[in-house]
């Protein structure tokens, strides 16, 4: 699902029209519905804009492998990524990145 069509369904479960994102974004409706269909190609402070308005984290609206769902929004989409992984997964996670580190290091 691309990311726009993830915005589109985060937003129609949220309650809100076109109309309510673009005010709050602080564009016309034409440029958020722009938005909506082309946001594969949004800048980056664009798509932060849209999850603070829809309160939802970056990592879950990019998240192409949790579907959108009212439950889903709830479970991860308020979450930072760091909640969503188990400890296990986190120490992996830091591992790598000293080990790149050491390797620069070295290099």
């Amino acid at each position: 699902m691309s990311i726009s069509t993830r915005i589109r369904k985060i937003r129609e479960f949220s309650g809100l029209k076109q109309g309510d994102l673009a005010k709050a974004l602080h564009t016309t409706q034409q440029a958020y519905s722009d938005l909506e269909i082309g946001a594969d190609h949004a800048r980056i402070e664009t798509l932060r804009g849209v999850c603070n308005v829809l309160k939802i984290q970056l990592s879950f609206l990019i998240a192409e492998d949790i579907p959108v769902s009212e439950k889903n929004i709830k479970e991860y989409g308020r979450k930072k990524f760091w909640e969503t992984i188990s400890k296990y997964e986190q120490a992996e996670i830091r591992l790598r990145v000293y080990d790149e580190l050491l390797h620069k290091a070295e290099g």
